[in-house]
This record gives structure tokens, C-alpha cells and sequence, in this order.
């Protein structure tokens, strides 16, 4: 028999593509996820039951859903949860609090978020000998963002990339294995996954200038760091944002909750370094689909060697690249 009571907490988190159904709203399924068709911008992750608004800087879970789609107050909104709840032929499914994976996972505030099972430690010789020597970052690049607190070294020797908010406060973090053991990780090699109750669209992002007037979007810290080291004699001078994703088309909304969060003003150009792959492509197009008329034609660079950022530096190639507007 279905259950008919339900705590507040699993009433704000019961399956919001159950209740796109009982409510008949519109929306077209692929994968993983739902778009829905009155608000293309609009995407719910059914994976993680979560829904994001990029055009508006809105997500959250049903509870959050139903107030910002349907504009209700928040007596109205507990009401419209009640009703669906009980109502026999919704299907109602209760799931699990967002992020509440075994692996990691992700928060949608960072509230949960403790720092303090991340800690560094005084020698980070492994983090250095790792980005330095595999990677190829420059020594006084790599230095000069440990000082600063964005890269530390953990117990496991891994690299810790942290993520921090407009205020500077650490809201997450990517951990990023220097060693190989393929028995342990599989195809990959090498540990790589994001912190536990990490907050949700956040990522590792850094400045140069103000950061206000041209934002550069990658899939990984290494990436934007790559980058940065091979074209650093002009964006040292100028105001730039970096950021990153940590995946290309699934968190491609990170974008518009960075320019939100951190840049009230619209960024003059967003230059989208994606990896020059099939994954790379898909995040494009999710950019252009979602975000082209409100931040404009991005420009699209592409490495000319290797498939990121990273290869394009260890290659040697130097820092030519293609690029391309929207257009091309």
C-alpha cells in the first residue's frame, strides 16, 4: 500500500517528474533528463530528482519547483505538496534528498558541505611533482595557487581543487588522484570525483582583473589551468573568469549560476573550451539551446592538439587554437 504521511523533508523532495505527470505539464524526455517544452531552459535531472532554471538561476527540489514555476506562496506550495501526495492516481514515488549519493554527490546550497574532512597537509611535494611533471603547469602557476588556497594536498596525496563562492568561502571541491592504478579505478586510472555535499552548479573558478568582462568555461581545473599558462601574458592583463564545469552538457547550468552569483553585470564574451570531443560538442550545442539570448554568441575555442586544454600544453604545440563564433 502506498504511503499516505509524509515528513515536510520528503514532501520538498518527492519525485518532480511524477508530479510534471500529475499535473500535465508539457516536456520532452532524453536520457537521464526532461526539458520542458513552455521553458526550454528549464531541465530536470531525474537522476538526482532535481530541477534547474538556467535562464532564471533557479533549482532545487519539488518544493522548489512548484513556488518558482507556478509562483505560489509558500502556504500555497505545502498545500499543492499535500494534495499531491495523496492524490491515488499521481504515482507518487518518495526518493532520496538530493545529493544523498554513497559515492560524493552534490548539494544544492552547500550547507552540508564540511570542509574539514578535506584537510591538506604541510607537504604537497606529490600535488607538485604531479602537476608539474605529468601535467606540465608551470611551477610558479602551480605555487601561486596553492599559496592562495585553490589547490591543496590530501592524505591520499590526490589534488584538491577548491571550489569557493562570491564571498570566499569554500563551498566544494574536486579530487583529482596522482597516481595510476587501473585494478582500483578502472579505464580512467586515476581517482577523480567531486566532494561529498559539494554545492550544487558551483565549480572550480578563479580571476584575473576584476573577472567582469569575458568568462572561460572548461570541463575540468586542470583544464582552465592549462589554459590560462598558455595564454597567460595576455589574460594576466585583462579581466577574465575562469571556470569549470567538471563535465561538459550535464552541468553546462553551473554557467549561469557563476555570471549570476558572481558578475550581477552580463560578461561582454563567454568563450566556451570544451573538449574537442563528442561530450565537448554536446555541451556547446546545451549552451547555444539555453543561453545564446542571454549571454550572446559565445566564442568557441577549440584545441589544435589533443582532445583539452591539458593535451594542447603537454604537447608542447604551443597555444594556438581555433576560434570559432556560433556562426561558424
Amino acid at each position: 500500500m502506498r504511503r499516505q504521511n509524509y515528513s515536510t523533508k520528503e514532501l520538498a523532495n518527492l519525485s518532480i517528474k511524477s508530479y510534471l505527470d500529475y499535473s500535465g505539464i508539457p516536456y520532452d524526455a532524453g536520457g537521464n533528463f526532461v526539458k520542458l517544452r513552455d521553458h526550454n531552459s528549464l531541465v530536470v535531472d531525474l537522476k538526482h530528482n532535481m530541477f534547474n532554471w538556467n535562464s532564471q538561476g533557479k533549482d532545487g527540489n519539488l518544493y522548489n519547483f512548484i513556488r518558482e514555476y507556478e509562483g505560489l506562496s509558500v502556504a500555497e506550495t505545502w498545500k499543492k505538496l499535500q494534495e499531491f501526495a495523496q492524490n491515488p492516481s499521481s504515482h507518487v514515488k518518495a526518493v532520496p534528498v538530493v545529493g544523498r549519493r554513497s559515492h560524493g554527490g552534490n548539494r544544492l546550497d552547500g550547507a552540508a558541505y564540511r570542509q574539514n574532512i578535506y584537510p591538506g597537509q604541510a607537504d604537497t611535494s606529490e600535488v607538485r611533482k604531479y602537476l608539474q611533471d605529468t601535467r606540465k603547469l608551470s611551477p610558479i602557476l602551480v605555487t601561486s595557487m596553492i599559496d592562495a588556497g585553490y589547490i591543496r594536498e590530501l592524505k591520499n596525496h590526490a589534488a584538491f581543487f577548491a571550489w569557493f563562492d562570491k564571498d570566499g568561502k569554500e563551498v566544494g571541491g574536486n579530487q583529482q588522484g596522482t597516481w595510476i592504478d587501473h585494478k582500483e579505478f578502472g579505464r580512467r586510472g586515476t581517482l577523480k570525483k567531486d566532494a561529498m555535499d559539494s554545492r550544487i552548479n558551483t565549480g572550480f573558478n578563479f580571476e584575473t582583473g576584476t573577472g567582469g568582462d569575458n568568462l572561460y568555461v572548461f570541463e575540468s581545473p586542470i583544464d582552465a589551468l592549462s589554459y590560462f599558462q598558455l595564454h597567460a601574458a595576455e589574460l594576466s592583463q585583462t579581466n577574465n573568469s575562469f571556470l569549470s564545469l567538471d563535465g561538459a552538457g550535464s552541468k553546462i547550468g553551473t554557467v549561469s549560476r557563476y555570471a549570476q552569483e558572481y558578475h550581477q553585470e552580463l560578461f561582454k564574451q563567454v568563450h566556451l573550451c570544451l573538449d574537442n570531443d563528442n561530450a565537448g560538442k554536446m555541451g556547446e550545442l546545451e549552451y547555444l539551446d539555453q543561453y545564446n539570448s542571454l549571454y550572446g554568441q559565445p566564442v568557441i575555442e577549440v584545441p589544435l592538439k589533443g582532445k583539452d586544454w591539458n593535451e594542447q600544453l603537454t604537447s608542447a604545440f604551443g597555444p594556438g587554437h581555433t576560434q570559432l563564433s556560433a556562426k561558424e
